[in-house]
Parts: C-alpha cells; structure tokens; sequence
C-alpha cells in the first residue's frame, strides 16, 4: 500500500538521516519510534460529505452555531512566504489580539508559511491561555533594545519561532529547501537524498524540522490524530466516538478564536510547467477542495468535503441505489488508510518539493516518487462521482500556487471585510509586484517571472485566480508604492466588485472591503527605535545570516533566522497595522474591542478606541 509522505513519528533529530527506514502498510511513512509517535491505521467509519459549492454556505456555520453568532462576517488571509511567512503573519495576529478584536474574526486562512502561526492558534489547547500564545507583544520600537531584541519571550508562539525552524535546521545540516539552486537538491538517478553542505538531506527532514517545533510545545504535533470542532461539539463527539476504539487522539479546534484554514494545492495532473492544479482544504470540521471540477478531464475533481475523521480513504464502496454521487451531508462508510493529523496538513501546505522540482528536470512520475522525494500524498476521492478516475492517492503540496494570501478561500465563503497581511520578501518600492508577486493573480496580472521555479504557468494561474477587475489593480499598486517611497505604513483600503471564478468556486456579483497591509520599513517607527538598533536597521546585511539590517524585513524565505530579526518583523508587522489606518477605520472594520473571559488570555485591552503601539 503506498506511503503518505512526510514522517511524522520522527522526532526532528532523527529527520536528517539518510538511512531512516519506513515501515509499510500503508502509514504514512513510519519508522522505528516509541508506539505513541506512530500514526493509527484507519478502521471503519462512517464521516459526513459536504457537497460544495452549496447554496445552504459552508458547512461550520450550521455545525458550530456559536461561530457565526460570536463573530463579525470577517477574515483574515495571511500570505504565505517559508519562515518570513510564519513571522509576519504572527505579528499580524498579534496585532489583531492587541486591539481586542481577534475573537471578533470568523476566519483565519493559512498558507504554506502562514499556516505555521494559523495552525497552533487555531487547534491551541484549552490549557494554554491565549495570552500565553502572544506573551507581552507588541511592545513598539522604542522597547526594541540589543537586549531586549534577544528576549527569547519563553512561553509564547514567538519563542517557538526563534528556537524552532531555523535553529533546528541549521543543526541537522538541512540549510533550505533552495540553497544556491534548487538543483543541487534533486537527482532522478538518486530520488529523495542529496548532500547539502556536504551532509546527506532528505527533503521530508525540511518539513519535520518545520513543523515539529512550532507545534510540539502547544502538545500538537500528534502523529495518531484527528482534527475536529471544539469540545462540546457534536462535531468533536462523532470524531470521539469514531476514532475511540484504536486509541487515536481528537486534536479539536480552539474556541473564541477563528476558524481555522489550512491550505494546499492538490495535483490533478503533472506534466510540467503546465501541471494542473486545485485547492485543497483542511478544516477543524472537514477537508477537500470545495471547488466544482465536475467536468475535469478523467472524471469529477472536488465538488465536495469529507469530515475530517474520515479523510485519507477510498470512495464508498457503492452507494444506495447504485448511486455514484454522494448526496449534501450522507454519512459514508470508508477505512482511512491511516487517520490524517494536523501536522500533516501543516507539512503539506508548507512543503513544495513537487511544485519547486518541476521545473528542474525531476519532474515526479507519480504521486509515489513524490512521496519518495519528501513529499505528501493523500487518497482522496470526489463526492460527485466515487468512480471518477481522478479518485486515489494524489500529491498536496504548497498551497501557494492555487491561493496565495488564502483570500479566495474567504471570498468561498462570502466574507463581507477581509484583512489581508501580505508576507512578500521586498520592497514594493523597487519591485513590480507582478514579477514578484502571486497575488497579482488575484487581479490577473501575475508575470511569468514570478513562476520562475514552479510548476504552474502563469496563464493558467491568472485565470484560476482572478476575482477582480484588472482596471482595479494599478491604482491599488500605485497607492502603495507612493507610501512606500514616503516612508509610511505600506497599506490600502479597497471596496472591490467580485468577479465570479468558477475555477476558484467564487460567486460574483458582491461587493468585499478590504484591509491590505505590506511588509515595508516606516520612517517613524525606524525613528522610534533606540539609536544603536536603528544604525542596525541601516548598515548592508551580512552573507551567513539573516540580521537585523537595511533589507529588514525582506529577507529570504529560508535560512537561519536570528533571533533580533524575528522579533524585528514581528514588531514591524504589528506596528504596520496598528499604525497604517485610522483608529475609526480599524474600528468600523474590526468592530469594537472583546475583552478575552478569565482563563482565555486576559489582557489590558485597548477597548472601543483602538490606539497605536509606541
């Protein structure tokens, strides 16, 4: 039976062997650790389908009634971008939590590096204060000291973020995914270990080194779990009763905060360049790509969701009648085969050796070598046709292609305002976003460059993507590169027109508003920082590391972070929000301050007046 990538009963310090073994029948990939790491083969249940798209909405609002009742019709999308994009999207959260507003959001979408903060805030539990998560952030730039830079913050999501992925690959050996080139890492002749920096790499070694510390001290990274709706749930109730019998945990999502989305993007066909593409979603409640492919080539792709318990099987067997369509919220009988954590779907959205090989001359034959190479496959099935031929074990990978900000999964969902942080590793000033940029796509004015080492081409991209007028996107650039040269809050405020995409399962005809932030450098809160941190904000980066310097916060997706500039971008990221809007406009947006119950993170809350950082 064929394996399901990454191996997540290895603990990182085993990641960088070449010589791990792996166990089969059909776990995805297990290896010789303690029986409490191993993943749990699938038994017989029987989960709920979502038909999608659906009239009736996505399934959460009628299975978790508290959502939409304690929240706004609100979004947050956070783009993706490696590690770069872990950080800047924390320090959005942070800021979201500083104003008091987070419990106000319904959604949160997370993509490849924005699911690593989107998934433990999500899934936290319920012993772990929220206020813990955040600790004492943010304090503004005039705090930001040699020393207090180097505040490891023990406790919170910032420390797991300065001691986590880039210490932890750095020890091992496993430098990045690119390197100098992203060559050096593959080789047809040799699939699935190469040397880096003269030590054997093997490509899922990125991927456990990446997730395994960002969620191992919030106790969720569970290799033999299930995700599902908070406890109380009748949704966690069903996971409960289903996986009980063989000992598999219930890992359930966190309440007053949001709904958590994680993002991939599901293979449909490898040829390439012109390799195709879907969204792929993973929900406390379900996962799938809720986008109708009904008519793709080989049979249906999509057009449905399975709860989550359930995901990793075959189709049905059959159906009453003879059926080959499930019908919208029929129970099915399917044998996962091994259940589906959460740190899988984290790993999933994060890791692209698939989508970065392509384009070196390794393309992958099938989902298997994908697997062989690093990277994660899943069975999955559509609930429009259990025959169709695109049903079996199929490759997830980064979920940037397909959504890069995760803003089309809101737009899915109709969601009325959605702030979305971009994580984009320049500076706008100097950069056309659209050779930079995937988020152009959303306008259709993504660039052929911006694909350069992917395999997707951008015609393909722009078309699945574009929700908005293309007349709408120079006006929207131009505002932001003028802030950008005058040193201010790279931001923007748009009320925009939907254009329906069914190749992204978008409804037209509707108006969204929109909050956009971007990483930039603004001279006021560079002004504001102590005087020997601002000559660091100022002099040339150095050649080994990623440093507080002139480039801050446009570095690379990859590399060893150090400790200063992770907090640097997560303070900037913060103060850009805090400071980019008019507190009006932040409070008409966010709606008025939440304060967090006894026990969920209670803090000084700015309130109904929202106020800036120092």
């Amino acid at each position: 039976q064929p394996r399901l990538g990454l191996c997540l009963c290895c603990p990182p310090s085993n990641a960088g062997r070449r010589s791990r073994r792996f166990s089969g029948g059909g776990a995805m990939g297990t290896c010789a650790s303690s029986e409490s790491e191993r993943l749990i083969p699938g038994i017989e249940v029987s989960p709920r389908v979502w038909r999608l798209p659906s009239s009736k909405g996505f399934p959460e609002l009628e299975e978790l009634p508290d959502l939409a009742a304690s929240t706004l019709d609100l979004g947050v999308a956070i783009q993706g971008g490696g590690i770069r994009g872990g950080i800047i999207g924390y320090g959005a959260l942070v800021a979201l939590e500083r104003l008091g507003v987070l419990q106000n959001v319904r959604y949160m979408a997370g993509v490849s590096g924005s699911a690593l903060p989107v998934a433990p805030l999500g899934y936290l539990p319920e012993k772990f204060p929220v206020e813990a998560f955040f600790g004492p952030l943010p304090t503004g730039p005039k705090a930001l000291t040699a020393e207090e830079l180097k505040n490891p913050l023990e406790g919170s999501f910032a420390s797991s973020l300065f001691l986590g992925p880039a210490t932890d690959m750095a020890k091992r050996g496993v430098c990045s995914l690119v390197c100098q080139d992203t060559r050096y890492l593959f080789s047809c002749g040799n699939v699935g270990a190469a040397t880096c920096c003269g030590q054997p790499f093997a490509l899922h070694a990125y991927t456990a080194a990446l997730v395994y510390p960002l969620l191992n001290p919030w106790d969720l990274y569970v290799a033999g779990s299930v995700m599902s709706g908070p406890v109380g749930s009748e949704s966690y109730k069903r996971a409960v009763d289903a996986v009980g019998p063989t000992g598999c945990k219930v890992t359930p999502m966190r309440r007053s905060v949001p709904f958590p989305i994680i993002l991939t993007s599901r293979l449909i066909e490898a040829d390439g360049h012109d390799s195709s593409w879907c969204p792929y979603e993973a929900t406390p409640l379900y996962c799938g790509t809720p986008v109708d492919f009904s008519s793709a080539p080989g049979g249906a792709v999509g057009c449905g969701v399975v709860e989550s318990f359930g995901v990793g099987s075959r189709p049905p067997a059959s159906l009453p009648g003879g059926r080959r369509a499930v019908e919208d919220g029929e129970k099915v009988r399917v044998k996962p085969t091994t259940f589906t954590p959460l740190p899988f779907m984290v790993g999933s959205s994060a890791g692209d050796p698939f989508t970065y090989s392509c384009c070196n001359g390794c393309v992958p034959s099938s989902a298997a070598q994908d697997v062989a190479m690093g990277g994660n496959a899943l069975p999955v099935w559509s609930p429009a046709d259990i025959a169709s031929k695109n049903n079996g074990l199929r490759v997830l990978e980064d979920g940037g292609p397909c959504d890069c900000c995760g803003l089309l999964a809101l737009l899915r969902r109709r969601a009325k305002r959605i702030f979305v942080q971009c994580c984009d590793g320049y500076d706008i000033a100097r950069v056309d976003p659209g050779t930079g940029s995937w988020w152009s796509a959303y306008w259709g004015q993504a660039k052929e460059e911006s694909l350069a080492k992917y395999a997707q081409n951008v015609a393909d991209m722009n078309r699945h993507a574009q929700v908005f007028d293309a007349k709408y996107y120079e006006p929207f650039i131009h505002e932001l590169k003028k802030k950008a040269k005058a040193g201010l809050p790279v931001t923007a405020e748009l009320k925009l027109p939907v254009m329906e995409n069914r190749f992204c399962g978008v409804e037209g005809g509707w108006e969204v508003h929109l909050l956009w932030t971007m990483p930039c450098r603004p001279a006021a809160f560079i002004d504001a920082l102590p005087e020997a941190t601002k000559q660091r904000m100022l002099q040339d980066p150095g050649k080994n590391t990623i440093d507080v310097s002139n480039e801050t916060p446009f570095t690379a997706s990859f590399g060893s972070y150090t400790m200063d500039v992770t907090r640097m971008e997560i303070e900037l990221a913060a103060w850009t929000l805090l400071n980019g809007f008019p507190a009006t406009t932040l409070r008409d947006f966010f709606g008025s301050a939440t304060p967090r119950k006894k026990g969920e993170g209670e803090q000084e809350s700015p309130c109904n007046t929202p106020s800036t950082a120092a």
